[in-house]
C-alpha cells in the first residue's frame, strides 16, 4: 500500500521541531483587536519578582504536626471589567408574501395530444434502451452457456476418440513387434 505524499507545512507526530524553525512575534497590533477590546490594548504586564529559594528549607519532625491549621477564608477576586452592554434585537423586516403562481392557461385538445405523444415517445425511448441492453446481455449469457456446453461435449468426444485411436495404434505396434521378434527366433 502506498502512502500519500507528506504536506511540507504539517509536522508529523514523530518530527522534532527546532526552536530555530519557529519565528516568535510580539503582541498583535492594536488595529487587529476585536471591537470592544480597545480598553485592554494598552495593558502591560510587569515581570514577576525573582525570588531566591532558601535552601535547605527547615523541616519539622512529623510528630510535631498534630495541631490542625486554622483555615482562613480566601478573599474572592473582583472583576475590573464592565458588564457587557445589553442590546435588544431589532425586528426582522417583513417581506411581502410571494404571489401564487399564475394558473396555466387551459390547453387545447391538440396541445394535450402533442404533450401525450412527447411523453409516450420519451418513455418508450428510455424503455427500449434498457430493453436492448438487457436483451443483449441475456443473449450473450445464453450463447456463452451453450457454447461452453458444446465445447465441453466436443472436448470429451475428442478425448474419447484420441484414447481409442492411441490404444489401437499402440496395440497394432506391439503386435507387429512381437510377430517380428517371433519370426526372428525361428
Amino acid at each position: 500500500m502506498s502512502t500519500p505524499p507528506r504536506e511540507s507545512g504539517i509536522p508529523l507526530l514523530t518530527e522534532i521541531i527546532e526552536d530555530s524553525d519557529i519565528e516568535f512575534t510580539g503582541p498583535p497590533a492594536p488595529d487587529s483587536l476585536l471591537p470592544g477590546d480597545a480598553t485592554h490594548a494598552g495593558a502591560t504586564h510587569s515581570q514577576p519578582e525573582e525570588l531566591e529559594p532558601a535552601y535547605p528549607l527547615p523541616l519539622k519532625p512529623a510528630a510535631s504536626v498534630t495541631a490542625p491549621v486554622p483555615e482562613t477564608p480566601v478573599p474572592s477576586p473582583t472583576l475590573a471589567f464592565p458588564p457587557p452592554p445589553v442590546t435588544t434585537p431589532s425586528p426582522l423586516p417583513v417581506e411581502p408574501p410571494i404571489p401564487a403562481a399564475p394558473q396555466a392557461p387551459a390547453l387545447s385538445e391538440e396541445e394535450w395530444a402533442r404533450m401525450e405523444r412527447r411523453i409516450r415517445e420519451r418513455i418508450l425511448g428510455q424503455l427500449l434502451a434498457r430493453t436492448d441492453a438487457m436483451l443483449e446481455e441475456r443473449i450473450r449469457t445464453g450463447i456463452s452457456n451453450m457454447l461452453q456446453d458444446a465445447v465441453d461435449d466436443l472436448a470429451a468426444a475428442l478425448r474419447h476418440n484420441l484414447h481409442k485411436t492411441l490404444d489401437d495404434v499402440v496395440s497394432r505396434a506391439v503386435a507387429q513387434e512381437i510377430s517380428r521378434l517371433q519370426s526372428l527366433k525361428k
